[in-house]
């Protein structure tokens, strides 16, 4: 498609001049001799205006405002045969974007106008990418209620940049889906997005699994492995549970933040690697930082951006939205998607959910699995069903702290003390179930603490 500019001059000779020389870069150049002629051209936007200062009929500046608001973001190269310093300042602080002087030299002019295309063009792609950005985003249902409109700014502009993002909340929110949709919406969505749970790694494997290792650096290493930052050249990773990194891995992770080198272990040369750090974690930072847990240097690099996700109670609007997504995606017998039975949905938005989203999508796949019809009543693969209730009924008023403990342990006597099982049930990982019974004092009946 060819640049289509407006050239505004009183001196026809020169404009043709103009016209026939810019077209061999494949430049249509349409001639206004006026201001009354221009008006009429731009009724038809233009995105650079090339205006002479002085014509027959009044100042070329008095175009400015006409030029801007048929076609944003527009261009203007103010041409003038008397040029002046206050002139020049002038026309800069009106809206010109370049100022040549006459007589014009051709070369200059073309160069101002290729310039100039280059820049309307590299304008358009990346409002081409920004609206792709923002439908992506309006499309995930993973990132829809009403909770998250106050981060959406926040959210876009923080997956677009290079700087760290951080993602704070419970275990099962949805955390590494929001991660994965930012990598989708970042310059990076090219290249990969890799993950790691901090949580489910020893402490001795972290910086192998991280950095990579050479061939002997210890025992069982019989060869040599690259590590997830130089798979991850080019793209994202995205460092899960990141409370639980080790003090060790946290110094070395400081140092790849800060200049982008890796060492693998045992080894003595160092590698350039281009990652973008995206974290999680359930976790309070600071908390931890203050208790020596944390590095606060750490902290204070991967806290650029920080969006907190809220836990699946306080956004049981969204569970409508979230299972029908899954419905429609789940292989339905004989074509029919899955529909969930009359009163369903009130029963599923009773529910505490203490395993948050990935709890819900246990929940959905056991009940997709277990029932044979179309009609679907997962409720009856909770703890306890939910009974109907009035207008004027509540809940028994116990803590969400207490409400969890409850669906815990009953979910432990559900799996026979099996503390893998139990946090499959839940929904959540191992460690975490550990933690939360750490806190609240159980002991497995058939499992040590």
């Amino acid at each position: 498609m060819k640049f289509a500019v407006l050239l505004v001059d009183d001196d026809a000779f020169f404009a043709e001049t103009v016209q026939r020389f810019l077209a061999k870069d494949g430049i249509e150049v349409e001639i206004a001799l006026d201001l009354a002629s221009a008006r009429h051209a731009l009724e038809t936007p233009r995105p650079l205006v090339i205006l002479d200062a002085i014509l027959p009929d009044g100042s070329g500046a008095s175009l400015l405002p006409l030029v801007k608001e048929k076609a944003e973001g527009a261009r203007v190269i103010m041409v003038t045969g008397s040029p002046a310093v206050e002139d020049a300042v002038t026309a800069i602080r009106a809206g010109i974007d370049d100022y040549l002087e006459k007589p014009i030299d051709l070369e200059s002019l073309r160069l101002a106008v290729l310039r100039t295309r280059r820049d309307v063009e590299t304008s358009r792609v990346a409002a081409v990418e920004r609206r792709r950005r923002e439908r992506a985003l309006h499309e995930s249902t993973a990132i829809s209620g009403g909770w998250f409109e106050q981060q959406r700014d926040l959210f876009v502009r923080g997956a677009a940049s290079a700087h760290p993002l951080l993602f704070l909340g419970e275990t099962g929110t949805g955390k590494t889906l929001l991660a994965r949709k930012a990598h989708q919406l970042s310059p990076r969505s090219e290249g990969p997005f890799l993950a790691l749970n901090c949580a489910t790694l020893p402490p001795e494997l972290v910086e192998s699994e991280l950095f990579g290792h050479e061939r002997g650096s210890f025992t069982g290493a019989t060869t040599s492995r690259e590590g997830l930052f130089e798979l991850a050249h080019g793209g994202t990773l995205f460092l899960d549970e990141i409370g639980e990194l080790p003090l060790a891995a946290q110094a070395k992770l400081l140092s790849v933040i800060e200049d982008g080198w890796i060492r693998r272990v045992g080894g003595g040369a160092q590698r350039k690697v281009d990652v973008r750090i995206v974290a999680a974690t359930h976790q309070n930072l600071q908390e931890m930082a203050a208790a020596r847990r944390f590095r606060d240097d750490l902290r204070y690099r991967i806290e650029v951006v920080v969006v907190t996700v809220a836990p699946l109670r306080e956004r049981t609007d969204e569970i409508e939205s979230i299972v029908d997504g899954w419905l429609r995606a789940a292989p339905g017998r004989h074509g029919i998607v899955p529909t969930l039975a009359p009163g369903e949905l009130a029963r599923l938005q009773e529910y505490a959910w203490p395993g948050n989203v990935r709890e819900l999508k246990n929940v959905i796949d056991r009940t997709l699995l277990l029932q044979s019809g179309p009609v679907l009543r997962p409720s009856s693969a909770l703890p306890f069903a939910p009974r109907d209730r009035g207008p004027e009924e509540r809940l028994p008023k116990v803590s969400l702290a207490e409400l969890e403990e409850r669906r815990i342990h009953e979910a432990l006597e559900d799996n026979e003390g099996s503390r893998q099982k139990t946090a499959e049930t839940l929904g959540i990982s191992v460690a975490t179930l550990r933690r939360k019974l750490n806190e609240q004092g159980h002991r497995s009946p058939r499992e040590p603490s």
